[in-house]
């Protein structure tokens, strides 16, 4: 429960308001005992924190116009 909430905090931050959502269901089946629920929603958020790397990876790459990146 407690990396379902940080996770949640992370992506509010960075905008991945689906992800967010997603972390935020987790975390309510945890804290309400619906293990049985965990399992298929955690497929469906591994799912889209893969989406959200991605795009945030691709952001990185293209870089901020009239900075160096790494």
């Amino acid at each position: 429960m407690k990396a379902a909430h940080s996770l949640k905090g992370s992506a509010g931050t960075l905008g991945a308001r689906d992800l967010a959502a997603m972390c935020g269901g987790l975390e309510e089946c945890a804290r309400a005992g619906r293990t049985a629920e965990a399992a298929p929603r955690l497929a469906d958020l591994h799912k889209e924190f893969d989406r959200v790397r991605k795009a945030l990876d691709a952001e990185r790459r293209r870089g901020t116009p009239g900075r160096k990146t790494a």
